[in-house]
């Protein structure tokens, strides 16, 4: 039966947001999802156990650093933007339980691949340029007043 695969994600200058704190996150937030490929493609639990935990407490941290500067900046969209950040964690905490679960069949892994893939890829590259780069925006429009 034919792996699974996961392709890896990349940075690319059109998701700069401008402002040099929010980028270098993005782009560590970028390496730790391409670990948490690697790992699902290798196929071991305690790698893809490790390297989710890796993403979720960075993820965590990264939408922590976020959400302060929107309350700093008294940034408008900030339930919106919050409920997106919510929604990932939710389902990035619900993908790695499930890759978790022992003995899950290979038909189910890659579905579960195919979700990760989908979250991972779709929804962060969506999430930049639908709601961070908005936010930058509203901040460089702050400071420059």
């Amino acid at each position: 039966m034919k792996e699974a695969h996961l392709d890896m994600l990349w940075w690319t200058d059109e998701l700069a947001s401008g402002l040099d704190f929010i980028d270098s996150q993005h782009k560590e937030l970028f390496t730790r999802v391409n670990e948490v490929f690697s790992a699902v493609d290798i196929n071991d639990p305690a790698k893809i156990g490790s390297t989710f935990e890796y993403l979720i407490t960075y993820v965590i941290e990264h939408f922590g650093d976020e959400e302060s500067y929107m309350i700093l900046y008294m940034y408008d969209k900030f339930p919106e933007h919050r409920e997106s950040h919510n929604y990932f964690v939710l389902k990035v905490s619900d993908l790695y339980r499930r890759f978790m679960t022992e003995d899950i069949s290979e038909e189910v892994r890659k579905e579960l691949v195919t979700e990760l893939q989908l979250l991972l890829v779709e929804w962060l590259v969506n999430h930049i340029h639908n709601y961070d780069k908005k936010l930058a925006l509203a901040i460089r429009e702050k400071n420059s007043d």
